[in-house]
């Protein structure tokens, strides 16, 4: 309708293009007619509503209080125009029950959280409600045709599976059709349960009801496709529309005047329908070309399909859809009562080329008539599909589960043996059961081309974590190519490493290929491979649920994650050797993820108590007099600190287990001086050793031995000038270097002996191990970066060998996988018969080095010490910490240093941190002020750089910059018990020390991305200034129920979300979440002293006045203290004005005579006390104030004894 004058708006006036927009949507209105309809019944026989606002249906929601740009129609549709001109995008709010996309019938997830869904101009943001049924009937020109046809049921299942709906029906016209009861009304009920969908008429009157039928059934929610529909007895089949979860089923012609009942059968897999047009979406491309050097050619000769689209993420070389993958060729076998086993087979097809637009590669012609540069490029029979030629045929898929939160798919050529992951771990397979069900299960899925795809779902919410059926024809399991892609349930990606993330949540849109290599890689900010292996990732579902997925390989991999429809992602994993063995972590909590991964690898180790102080580092130190200068400031200037390094430069020509007798005389005698005072000592090792050195028995011995990594007797490069086919290259020592090998358990002897025997020299705390990738220097060059003689030489790698130059390289950085490292074609031994080539176990040398180096120093003094290690692989946190590595001196790495805190966390390595101030270039002070607050946060605290950059230990700087550094230490010191019994925990139960917000708020949608923010624990959280000249901090404090302190002050926040928090140049802000009871200590100038401090606690309250802590207490170096029950543990308990403290264990006794706990504040007391009982007994002579302005209680000089229960009433 419109006025006098001016233009025609009526549909047909407008493009073809615009008109059949407005057809769509009458067409739908249409088909939803008798809905309408029948809420019109109801509105004019009980009094209701047709349209309504979304609080009219969640008056409880807040949010929906103030939502007017969508609204609802009845109960159980939901509209949401676009509003906004030119938008084609809409944010909607989805309230707490179960909504379906009406086109895709997609659920979202995202419950009580406003999300953005796309709105193209085609297209009606129309939701479906969970547990409706909704009538519909085939729409036509007008109401009359439209009444004469068949109608339909929409059922929208809810979250046990069930729906139910209803229809009124009259001529449509006459008076009082109610009053002379000439209508008809029938109630529809679909139970999972029973199997079987009810029409049951209540009242019918309309005799034309008999001419009319219902032909269709339209189901969203499920997520077992019923093999039949039993109608009648007559079968009926569900057909699944391409790329949704919706089913339809017709042809059934019931008459609407009769009761029907359907019934129908379930299946265990669901057959993915995957229409031909897809393959011309490049959404769903899987890349048939991964290598460089693409030519249409090269493309055609491996039997794919090109299209010269050179879009990002869109591979124009890409495989057919009914060529790649899989298919199941035998049931599911019971290889035992834990242990379930698939059989399949390779897909091969003929390609179906067009000759006339391919002549070049008609493939009914000889191979030798292709030109000359596709002949190099085939790799398989011209009725074949294959990228490299050498694809296992037949694959046998097991399955296993522990407990009810893990499942293990392994995935092996079921014809040869390939080479797998040799690490121990903690797997625990249990029996299986169909009448047990986990929090997930497994699903074979196949696709309508036949191949096999891998599902594993959520049975309570039915979420699909894990899901490779989209993409089953990219499966590829070759020799040197393994290949699989899946979607995740959401955009929360976190994991994956060791890489530089600009984000802890991964960046989807244009992502980036990482590769996974151990490599001498600095951090400069890019995306190459550092020094770790982790193929783990956590993804955090829309509802709140996490998942855990660990990619148990050691071979070079690469990962990519993109964006797909529906804020699902993809995941894109290769690796070029070994096996698939992929482990599943139910959660449903983050923390709860991270505990199931570690039951697996491994709980972390837990670190001496000295090893949570400062530690002072610096490559370049030169000598001894240096390095006393760099301590004297520290001291001077009343900084804690618990540990002094010894890095290269303090050897004998970079000689391991050496020292400098000139520039370091006297350093034995320096390191006793330290242990007088309560400091440490650590030294660094290099897995390097020199082969050239007169007289040096550390390679003397490993010689004798025969301990190194070595060549093949079949190709040996070196031959004219290596013993015993020994591998020779170049490092930090003079001469060329040998490897040891540290699989072969003679090696493992020999470095503890050398470890023991330089103890007896330089008494030495614990090691630090560097370079253990392991580094070589320039591989394949001319020569060494730092070749000390004049005739050039190097390390050069056999190119033409298979395991050195694979046909797929994976992302890694450099042109070979051997660029910094040795040659792939390299042995190593297990000393069992097992030999393995480099190519397979490179990623491993630094977690064989950890294992053989905590032995030994277990051995020294039987005290618990600290392994540091550069080059990690999954179970090396049970054994070891890890530094970030080589980092640099700018602002940007500062929020490096929290995302690789957070991800270490995720991959069980929580005894982590950067190098504070960073390692190359000069730092600024400002910048070195700032990185020292963030870093007396992380749990591995040491301030290091690199040889020939100016000073930067804590006591080089300003007067005000020193007492701000002293200040935060400090600040540390007094949180080291908490911290501590941080590490008993997550070492005896698994889990997190440093998290994520999303990982402690996984509800909360701004959290997802929050991270220059962390937890220690659930409790503190910090918020550090990490940009430059910044002297405020935007901080987020969760508002859900929850209530936030100043940690220093003991003010309550009473603002929550995002807040703006003054933050000059020497402060770092602190929050105390309340619920929290935080022992602490007051610092001192190290930890032996400070652990002889009376013990505090810090209590804050939650909104229901209560509060909950522990306290871990031991000696803080002996060797399991508390498997051998050698320690004290304490429990904290406030609760609405009482506070009850306990010794849960008291078995080092040694405590009592010491530490007393000598004052207790409490954060957030609604009034003012009257009166302080202490077991039973008025606390009339005990200093206590309050502050009524900050709500804060202070108790004072209380001098109890913790061997003995106490028990406070503050009323």
């Amino acid at each position: 309708h419109n006025i006098w004058k001016t233009p025609d708006q009526d549909p047909a006036v407008w493009s073809p293009s615009a008109l059949s927009i407005m057809i769509k949507a009458l067409r739908i209105r249409y088909t939803l007619l008798p809905y309408y309809y029948t809420l019109f019944y109801k509105a004019h026989t009980i009094g209701s509503t047709v349209i309504r606002p979304l609080f009219h249906e969640y008056p409880k929601d807040k949010i929906a209080l103030d939502i007017y740009l969508q609204f609802l129609i009845g109960a159980n549709i939901m509209i949401a125009p676009v509003t906004d001109e030119n938008a084609r995008q809409v944010q909607i709010y989805i309230p707490s029950t179960e909504w379906y996309n009406y086109e895709t019938g997609d659920q979202y997830l995202y419950q009580k959280q406003f999300i953005n869904i796309s709105a193209p101009l085609d297209t009606i943001p129309i939701l479906l409600r969970g547990g409706s049924i909704i009538p519909t009937q085939e729409y036509a020109n007008n109401t009359k045709h439209s009444r004469e046809n068949p109608f339909g049921l929409i059922i929208i299942l809810n979250k046990t599976g069930n729906a139910e709906g209803d229809l009124f029906y009259d001529d449509g016209e006459s008076i009082n059709t109610i009053k002379t009861k000439s209508y008809y009304y029938a109630k529809f009920k679909w139970s999972s349960a029973d199997q079987q969908l009810t029409i049951n008429i209540i009242h019918n009157n309309y005799s034309h009801m008999s001419n009319l039928i219902l032909d269709k059934i339209t189901i969203y929610g499920l997520q077992n496709i019923p093999s039949t529909i039993n109608v009648n007895n007559k079968e009926f089949q569900p057909k699944t529309r391409p790329f949704t979860q919706i089913v339809d089923i017709t042809g059934f012609a019931l008459s609407m005047d009769k009761n029907h009942t359907l019934t129908w059968s379930k299946t265990e897999s669901m057959t993915i329908q995957i229409p031909e047009s897809v393959s011309t979406n490049p959404k769903y491309r899987v890349d048939c070309f991964p290598e460089p050097d693409l030519t249409n050619y090269a493309c055609f000769a491996r039997g794919c399909n090109y299209d010269g689209i050179t879009e990002i993420d869109h591979p124009s070389c890409y495989i057919s859809l009914e060529k790649g993958g899989y298919y199941v060729t035998s049931s599911a076998e019971q290889l035992s009562d834990a242990i379930i086993q698939y059989n399949l087979t390779r897909i091969s097809v003929k390609p179906n080329l067009n000759p006339s637009s391919k002549p070049s590669l008609n493939y009914r012609y000889n191979r030798r008539q292709y030109p000359s540069n596709v002949k190099e490029l085939l790799t398989t029979e011209p009725n074949e599909f294959s990228i490299y030629g050498h694809d296992s045929d037949h694959l046998n898929v097991q399955i296993s589960v522990s407990g009810t939160d893990m499942i293990r798919l392994t995935i092996r050529d079921a014809e040869q043996d390939r080479y797998e992951v040799p690490v121990p771990i903690q797997w625990q397979p249990a029996a299986i059961s169909t009448s047990t069900k986990g929090k997930i299960q497994f699903e074979m899925t196949e696709t309508s081309f036949g191949q096999a795809g891998f599902r594993v779902k959520r049975t309570d919410t039915q979420t699909i974590i894990f899901d490779t059926s989209y993409f089953a024809h990219g499966f590829i399991y070759d020799n040197q190519y393994i290949q699989f892609i899946t979607t995740i349930p959401s955009t929360n990606v976190y994991g994956f490493g060791e890489n530089t993330h600009h984000s802890f949540r991964h960046i989807l849109r244009n992502s980036s290929r990482y590769g996974i290599f151990a490599r001498d890689q600095p951090p400069f900010g890019q995306n190459e491979n550092l020094y770790s292996t982790h193929p783990f990732y956590m993804s955090i579902e829309r509802d709140g649920q996490a998942f855990g997925v660990l990619i148990f390989n050691s071979n070079a991999q690469d990962y990519k994650l993109d964006e797909f429809e529906n804020d699902q992602s993809i995941l894109t994993y290769r690796t070029i050797g070994g096996i698939l063995d992929i482990f599943f972590f139910a959660g449903p909590r983050p923390e709860d993820v991270i505990r199931q991964y570690q039951l697996v690898i491994g709980y972390p180790y837990m670190p001496p108590y000295w090893a949570l102080g400062f530690q002072l580092c610096r490559y370049g130190y030169d000598t001894l007099e240096n390095m006393k200068a760099a301590m004297k400031r520290t001291l001077d200037g009343k900084i804690p600190v618990d540990v002094l390094y010894g890095d290269i430069d303090y050897f004998r020509q970079q000689l391991d287990f050496t020292w400098d007798p000139m520039r370091f005389k006297g350093l034995p005698e320096y390191i006793d001086w330290l242990h007088t005072q309560g400091m440490k000592f650590i030294t660094i090792l290099d897995p390097a050793i020199d082969s050239e050195e007169a007289n040096y028995d550390v390679f003397t011995e490993g010689q004798k031995a025969d301990i190194w990594i070595k060549w093949p007797e079949r190709k040996n490069p070196q031959f004219n000038e290596t013993h015993n086919r020994n591998m020779l290259g170049y490092v930090w020592p003079y001469g060329k270097t040998v490897f040891p090998d540290y699989f072969y358990p003679p090696t493992k002897d020999w470095w503890k002996n050398q470890i023991i025997k330089y103890h007896k020299k330089i008494k030495f705390d614990a090691l630090w191990i560097d370079m253990n990738e392991p580094a070589n220097f320039d591989t394949n060059k001319l020569q060494p970066w730092n070749w000390p003689h004049p005739e050039p030489w190097n390390l050069h790698c056999p190119m033409e060998e298979q395991l050195e130059s694979p046909r797929y390289k994976t992302a890694i950085h450099g042109e070979y996988l051997s660029d910094k490292t040795l040659c792939m074609i390299g042995e190593q031994k297990d000393g069992q018969g097992k030999v393995y080539n480099h190519y397979d176990v490179h990623n491993l040398y630094g977690w064989s080095e950890t294992l053989s180096t905590l032995d030994a120093l277990r051995a020294l003094e039987n005290k618990r010490s600290v392994v540091i290690s550069r080059s990690t692989f999954p179970t090396s946190g049970a054994y070891s910490g890890h530094w970030l590595g080589d980092n640099t001196a700018g602002w940007p790495h500062l929020k490096y240093n929290i995302i690789g805190m957070l991800e270490f966390n995720l991959f069980g390595i929580p005894y982590v941190g950067a190098d504070i101030c960073g390692f190359f270039e000069n730092r600024t002070e400002q910048m070195c002020q700032r990185w020292m607050q963030l870093g007396a946060f992380n749990p591995f605290f040491r301030n290091h750089n690199a040889i020939r950059f100016i000073d930067q230990d804590p006591g080089s700087f300003s007067p005000s910059v020193i007492d701000s550094n002293r200040r935060v230490v400090e600040t540390r010191y007094t949180l080291i018990p908490y911290l501590y019994t941080l590490f008993h925990r997550v070492h005896i139960t698994g889990g997190t020390v440093v998290r994520s917000m999303a990982h402690e708020f996984p509800t909360d949608s701004i959290c997802w991305s929050i991270d220059e923010q962390f937890l220690w624990g659930s409790y503190l959280l910090i918020a550090p200034v990490i940009y430059e000249n910044h002297t405020t901090k935007d901080v987020y404090l969760p508002s859900s129920n929850e209530r936030w302190f100043n940690y220093y002050t003991g003010e309550e926040q009473m603002k929550l979300g995002y807040i703006n928090v003054a933050a000059d140049y020497d402060y770092l802000p602190l929050f105390l979440r309340g619920g929290a009871i935080l022992p602490h200590q007051q610092s001192a100038m190290n930890t032996v002293k400070s652990r002889l401090n009376p013990m505090n606690l810090i209590i804050a309250l939650d909104k229901q006045e209560k509060a909950q802590g522990n306290l871990f207490w031991d000696d803080g170096d002996s060797i399991d203290t508390y498997q051998t029950s050698k320690h004290n543990y304490f429990n904290f308990n406030y609760d609405k004005q009482r506070l009850l403290i306990e010794p849960w264990t008291y078995k080092y006794t040694e405590m009592n005579d010491r530490i007393k706990l000598e004052e207790i504040t409490i954060y957030g007391l609604r009034n003012q006390p009257k009166e302080m009982r202490w077991n039973g007994q008025e606390l009339s002579n005990i200093k206590w104030t309050f502050n009524s302005t900050l709500n804060v209680l202070k108790i004072q000089a209380l001098a109890l004894d913790l061997s003995q229960t106490h028990k406070f009433i503050i009323s």
